[in-house]
């Protein structure tokens, strides 16, 4: 999975930290967007805070803001991180200067290129079927019009 904010592909979103790695990057934390008490929650998931940390894993289990997000924002909380050795032309400066807390992210499915593979297999697979069914239709037509 990936999440989409502005111009920037963040991985997650991460509901448990153990699942961020260990590593130097830029983190956003996200809060569901529960909407009013008589809608459904909707996909946006609002920023709460970004940041950047030496140790994304444990910023994100110790980070002294962590009891008051709880508090503001009804819904789960969320974390997307951007791996500094995976997006090593990323300027942090940039990235602080384009996303703010308040703003909307939205979560995006990323497939993994051997899924897509696979994908595109069964894709053809299934036009061959078609290609077969059509000539099987069209052999039978000419049968009944003889």
């Amino acid at each position: 999975m990936a999440v989409v904010i502005g111009d920037y592909s963040f991985s997650g979103p991460f509901s448990h930290p153990e699942d961020v790695e260990e590593t130097q990057g830029i983190y956003v934390v996200l809060a569901e967007d529960l909407g009013d008490e008589e809608s459904e929650p909707t996909a946006e998931l609002e920023i709460v805070e970004v940041g950047f940390a030496n140790n994304l894993r444990r910023e994100l289990i110790d980070h002294e803001d962590q009891d008051q997000w709880s508090v503001q924002y009804e819904g789960r909380l969320f974390a997307a991180v951007m791996y500094a050795d995976e997006h090593p032309n990323v300027s942090v400066k940039n990235v602080f200067a384009d996303i703010q807390p308040g703003m909307f992210a939205q979560p995006a499915l990323i497939l993994d290129p051997e899924e897509e593979d696979e994908e595109d297999e069964d894709d053809e697979d299934y036009e061959d079927s078609v290609v077969c069914q059509l000539s099987i239709l069209s052999m039978a037509v000419e049968k009944v019009a003889v």
